[in-house]
Formats: structure tokens, C-alpha cells, sequence
């Protein structure tokens, strides 16, 4: 019986094996540098009325120094992408309820809206 277990642990080990070597070959996923010229059309096109985040860049004066800043994000923005560490300052947000239905004083009757930084809602992709 223990020879029987010790069959079936084997093959189960071993097919076990196989599929995540199949797995991790099929893992092939690749981001590209973003471009300052890129990044820089993004920026223009960034939409003023957005929400303000944790750090209080408003959407305004990033679009109005543009020039300025966009050699400096592009760079970061790709380090971080190499790297795969997203910065954690970009990570929080403020949390507004917003009123959905009927009666006020229930929690249930409210959507979470989060507010994230600005820059991290570009780095997303969104916001812009």
C-alpha cells in the first residue's frame, strides 16, 4: 500500500512539475519605455476638473508645467516599470462617500469613491 502511495505521489509530483514548467514558458510579458513624447501628449490632454489626491498636485499645475516635469516623470515612470516597484506615496488615497438611495443615516445607501494622486492616476493610465 505505502509503495501504491508512493507511485501515485510520484506521478503526482511530476505532472505537478510539467504544468508549471508549461506555465512559467508561456510567462513572457513585456512592457515598453514610455516615451517623453508620449507621456507629454498624455499630459496635455489631462483633464483639469480631475479630483485632487493625499498629495495636493492639482491636475492644473501639473498640465501648466508640463515642459518642466515630463523628462523627470517619464524617467520614473519607466524605472519603476523595470524595477516593478511602484512608489508608495502613490499608493494612498482619500475614501469620499458618495450618496447613492434612499436614507441617508445607512451606510449600505453610500459608494466609495477614492481619490488616488493625480501622477498615479497617469502612471494607471487613467485620468488623462
Amino acid at each position: 500500500m505505502v509503495e501504491k502511495q508512493s507511485k501515485i505521489a510520484n506521478a503526482f509530483e511530476s505532472e505537478n512539475n510539467r504544468s508549471t514548467q508549461k506555465i512559467k514558458s508561456k510567462e513572457h510579458f513585456h512592457f515598453s519605455d514610455i516615451s517623453i513624447s508620449s507621456f507629454s501628449m498624455h499630459l496635455r490632454k489631462l483633464n483639469v476638473t480631475n479630483a485632487t489626491g493625499m498629495d495636493d498636485v492639482t491636475a492644473i499645475i501639473l498640465k501648466m508645467i508640463s515642459s518642466l516635469i515630463v523628462p523627470s516623470l517619464t524617467f520614473i515612470f519607466n524605472i519603476s516599470i523595470r524595477t516593478a516597484i511602484y512608489i508608495d506615496k502613490w499608493k494612498f488615497f482619500r475614501v469620499i462617500p458618495i450618496y447613492q438611495s434612499v436614507g441617508k443615516r445607512k451606510c449600505e445607501n453610500y459608494w466609495p469613491i477614492l481619490i488616488l494622486p493625480i501622477i498615479a492616476k497617469i502612471f494607471e493610465g487613467g485620468g488623462l
